[in-house]
């Protein structure tokens, strides 16, 4: 282990991060923990746990490559056993605030992956505005002007009683929406309305699957006019989206959706093949990453951790 750690960083007293040769981090928690020594009766019960001593306990985890937090849960080892650990909360905190502002030698894929999808909206002609939701509104309004109908109804059919549910409290409540809803209407503000997208560019998109350009999924009735969110699926099934690139385990599905796809696009010069050259290289980190994960969990961490004085 001490051959590959390029330098060490130390979070706190019992947290360390080991920065690679690889590119890769890894992060250390020690804890002092109670040894417990378990009686069971005839029937393998367990009748009593008695304290016995204590001992320090390392986990350790290999830290994600992008910009983003480690997992809740089950998010480490114990070195020697690599029995699933989970960090405590202070290690959590200080691991997180490190992998938000460590800079690395390997890409941010997740970051060129969001550049090329504003390039994508870019060529598209997309742009964002906001719109009044007039259904909503609707649905709204008819429990606020219908307020003295649903009241009746909800004391005639049974529910005076039990006015404390979700039900009782807006029918109870609705007369309060009055002057907002009168506002709204006359002056919108950010209640009911919604953001949205637009397709503007007339003419980049077709009906008709050429099979080797992207298919465009619009998030909102499938309607380039008006949509929420939308995704660029390519046709070997990687999806670019506006949270990053993605290769999803059930392939089936997602290649059913462009082929069922009702608008597909030609980008512009060679954003495709960018996505595709960054797809590759993502695959080639990530593999090189699990390969080590392995290699990880056979190496001498108490050897290492002694020799930079962690651990005595």
């Amino acid at each position: 282990m001490q051959t590959i750690v390029r330098e060490t960083k130390q979070l706190s007293d019992n947290v360390l991060v080991a920065k690679l040769t690889n590119g890769f981090d890894v992060a250390y928690e020690k804890q002092l923990e109670k040894e417990l020594q378990v009686y069971e009766d005839e029937d393998s019960n367990i009748r009593e746990k008695r304290e016995v001593g204590k001992r320090t306990t390392v986990k350790y985890s290999l830290l994600p490559i992008q910009r983003r937090g480690i997992l809740s849960g089950h998010n480490s080892e114990e070195i020697n056993t690599n029995k699933p650990r989970i960090f405590s909360p202070q290690a959590h905190s200080s691991i997180d605030a490190y992998i938000s502002e460590r800079t690395s030698d390997i890409e941010d894929f997740r970051e060129i992956s969001k550049q090329l999808f504003e390039e994508f909206t870019v060529s598209l002609g997309i742009k964002e505005f906001k719109y009044r939701d007039w259904k909503e509104y609707g649905r709204v309004s008819l429990t606020v002007l219908g307020w003295p109908v649903f009241l009746s109804w909800y004391l005639i059919s049974g529910h005076k009683h039990d006015a404390s549910g979700d039900g009782g409290l807006a029918i109870l409540a609705s007369p309060l929406l009055l002057p907002l809803l009168a506002k709204e209407f006359f002056a919108p503000n950010e209640f009911l309305r919604k953001a949205s997208r637009s397709k503007t560019t007339e003419g980049v998109l077709y009906v008709e699957n050429r099979g080797d350009d992207p298919a465009v999924v619009f998030h909102h009735d499938d309607n380039p006019k008006r949509f929420t969110q939308l995704e660029i699926i390519f046709p070997n099934g990687i999806t670019l989206t506006d949270h990053g690139l993605f290769t999803y385990p059930n392939q089936e599905y997602v290649l059913g959706k462009y082929h069922e796809a009702k608008f597909f696009f030609h980008p512009e010069g060679d954003l495709s093949q960018r996505v595709y050259d960054l797809n590759e290289r993502e695959q080639k980190v990530g593999n090189r990453r699990a390969e080590f994960y392995h290699q990880l969990r056979e190496a001498d961490h108490d050897g290492f951790l002694k020799s930079v004085g962690f651990l005595s």
